[in-house]
C-alpha cells in the first residue's frame, strides 16, 4: 500500500513542490520522496526555480522540432511504401529493406510507428510469451546441431507450402545448412546432411525430434528403438543421434524458424523468389545474411567438426545414398521397383552368395551399386547388368461361347430376369400362406370374443367361463 501512495505522490508537478518546500509547507526528506529525484538534483532544481520561476524548469528543446526529424516528403514517401510494397514487413525487417533497396535510413520504433499509421493505427498486437527455462548453449561450434523442418507458405499464400529443412549450430546460432523440399523426407536430410558434411565436416551430435525419419516406431531386440536409414548414416559416421523430449527442448531452431518465417517470405516476393527451385539457387546468400544479423561467437573458440579428406569423400556420399537390404536368389538376382538387378563375374564365390544379404546403393543422381559384405568381413562391390522388370500382363477376357461358363451362366441369368428360381418361388408361396394362417387365426379370436360376450350376457361370466372351458 505505501508503494502505491509513493506513485500517486510523483504524479504531483515539480513546480507545486518547490513551491512547497520554498514557503516552508513540506520537510526536505518529504518533498525529495515525492519528487522522485536525488537529493542534489533536487536542490539543483531549487536553485533553478527561485531564479526563472516555474518556466525555467522546462527543457531547452520543448517545443522545437528534433533536427533528425523526417521530413514530410520522406514521411508521406514511407508510408507509400509500406501500402504498396512493404505491406507484410515487421519493423525490424523494413527498417533493412528501406535501407538496402531505398537508401532512406530510419530507426525500427521509427519504422514501427509508421506502420501503424500507414494502416490507421492497426500496428502489431504483443504476442503472449510462454517462459521455459533456457538450457545452456554448448561452447564449440559442432558440438551439437538442431536439425527439424519447416513447412509453411514460403512463397505466397496463393503458392503451394513448401518445406524448408536446416541445421543450426547449438553454440552460435549460425544455419549450418538448409534447402528447400516440397515435403519433408529422409531424401531431403539426406541431401542436407551432405551439404553440411562438405562444407563443415562430421559434428559431434545432432538433435532432433522424435519423428519416424530418425526414429523407427519398430523396436529392436538389441536396441531400444530399430534403425532407420537416417540413423544408419549418423552410426555410420559417429554421430550421435540425440532425441528431444518436446519441441520446447529445441527451442533454438524452432525460434529460427519463427524468425525466417516472418523475414524470408516477405524477402521473396520483394526479390521475385516464386518457386523452390529459385529459393534453393539464392539460398546461400540469405543464409549468409541471416547469420550475418543473427548468429553470436561461441564460447569455445575451438572447432568439434571431425575433419573429412579427400580420400573419404567416396565413402562419405555411399553412406548418405539410400540403402535398400535384399535377399540374392539362386539365379544371383536382386529386384527393384521395375528393375531387376543380375550380379555378374562372381566366379566360384557364386555359391556364397545364393541367399545371402547385400545392400543395394541408391545414389541421388540415379547410379546403384550392390554392396556385400563378405564371410571375411570385408565389403566388396559386385558387380551387376540392370533389366527392366516386366510387368504383368492381364489375360484377354474369352468371349462366351457354348463351350465357357460365361455363356451358361448368361443363360441362367437371363431365365432370372424373368422368372425367378425355384428357392424364390418356394419363399414366395410359404409367406404368403403365412399371412393367411395369420388373419385365419384372427378371425376365430374375433368370433370366440363375440361368443363369449353372448354366454356371460346370458348366464353370467362364471357360467360361461365353464360352458368355453376357461374354468374347471
Amino acid at each position: 500500500m505505501k508503494k502505491i501512495k509513493l506513485k500517486l505522490q510523483k504524479l504531483q508537478p515539480l513546480s507545486e513542490i518547490l513551491q512547497l518546500y520554498a514557503h516552508g509547507l513540506m520537510p526536505l526528506d518529504v518533498a525529495v520522496a515525492r519528487s522522485g529525484l536525488s537529493k542534489r538534483t533536487f536542490q539543483r532544481r531549487m536553485q533553478i526555480w527561485r531564479q526563472g520561476g516555474p518556466a525555467a524548469l522546462e527543457h531547452g528543446n520543448s517545443g522545437r522540432k528534433a533536427i533528425n526529424r523526417l521530413s514530410d516528403t520522406v514521411r508521406a514517401q514511407i508510408i507509400a511504401l509500406i501500402q504498396n510494397k512493404y505491406w507484410d514487413h515487421g519493423p525490424t525487417l523494413l527498417s533493412e529493406q528501406l535501407l538496402k533497396y531505398e537508401g532512406i535510413k530510419i530507426s525500427r520504433e521509427t519504422a514501427r510507428k509508421l506502420i501503424k499509421e500507414a494502416f490507421n493505427d492497426k500496428g502489431f498486437e504483443p504476442r503472449a510469451v510462454t517462459e521455459h527455462p533456457l538450457r545452456r548453449r554448448r561452447g564449440a561450434l559442432g558440438e551439437l546441431i538442431q536439425i527439424d523442418d519447416s513447412p509453411h507458405h514460403w512463397f505466397g499464400q496463393s503458392a503451394p507450402a513448401a518445406c524448408l529443412i536446416g541445421f543450426i549450430d547449438d553454440a552460435t546460432s549460425r544455419i549450418m545448412a538448409a534447402k528447400f523440399f516440397p515435403t519433408e523426407s529422409f531424401e531431403g536430410y539426406a541431401q542436407v546432411i551432405n551439404q553440411y558434411l562438405h562444407r563443415h565436416g562430421i559434428p559431434i551430435a545432432l538433435y532432433s525430434d522424435r519423428h519416424s525419419i530418425f526414429r523407427s516406431t519398430k523396436t529392436d531386440k538389441l536396441r531400444k528403438w530399430a534403425s532407420t536409414q537416417f540413423s544408419r548414416i549418423c552410426q555410420s559416421l559417429g554421430i550421435e543421434l540425440i532425441f528431444a523430449q518436446s519441441p520446447n527442448a529445441k527451442g533454438r531452431v524452432e525460434r529460427m524458424f519463427g524468425t525466417l518465417q516472418r523475414r524470408w517470405p516477405q524477402m521473396f516476393r520483394v526479390e521475385g523468389i516464386t518457386n523452390i527451385e529459385q529459393a534453393n539457387m539464392r539460398i546461400d546468400e540469405f543464409i549468409e545474411s541471416h547469420n550475418t544479423k543473427f548468429a553470436i561467437a561461441p564460447t569455445d573458440e575451438r572447432d568439434a567438426h571431425a575433419p573429412i579428406s579427400e580420400s573419404q569423400w567416396e565413402d562419405v556420399d555411399r553412406i548418405c545414398a539410400v540403402w535398400h537390404e535384399r535377399t540374392v536368389s539362386k539365379s544371383l538376382t536382386v529386384s527393384l521397383p521395375g528393375q531387376m538387378l543380375q550380379i555378374v563375374d562372381v566366379g566360384q564365390r557364386r555359391w556364397s552368395l545364393m541367399k545371402q544379404q547385400v545392400h543395394v546403393i541408391e545414389y541421388q543422381d540415379g547410379r546403384l551399386e550392390i554392396l556385400w559384405h563378405t564371410p571375411e568381413g570385408e565389403e566388396a562391390l559386385l558387380n551387376f547388368k540392370v533389366f527392366p522388370r516386366l510387368k504383368l500382363k492381364r489375360p484377354k477376357a474369352l468371349k462366351a461361347t457354348a463351350k465357357t461358363i460365361d455363356h451358361e451362366l448368361d443363360e441362367i441369368v437371363k431365365a432370372e430376369m424373368h422368372a425367378p428360381n425355384a428357392w424364390i418361388k418356394r419363399h414366395e408361396r410359404e409367406g404368403l400362406e403365412g399371412v393367411q394362417r395369420a388373419q385365419r387365426r384372427e378371425q376365430k379370436q374375433l368370433e370366440f370374443e363375440v361368443l363369449k360376450d353372448k354366454l356371460t350376457d346370458k348366464h353370467g361370466a362364471e357360467k360361461a367361463a365353464q360352458i368355453l372351458g376357461l374354468k374347471k
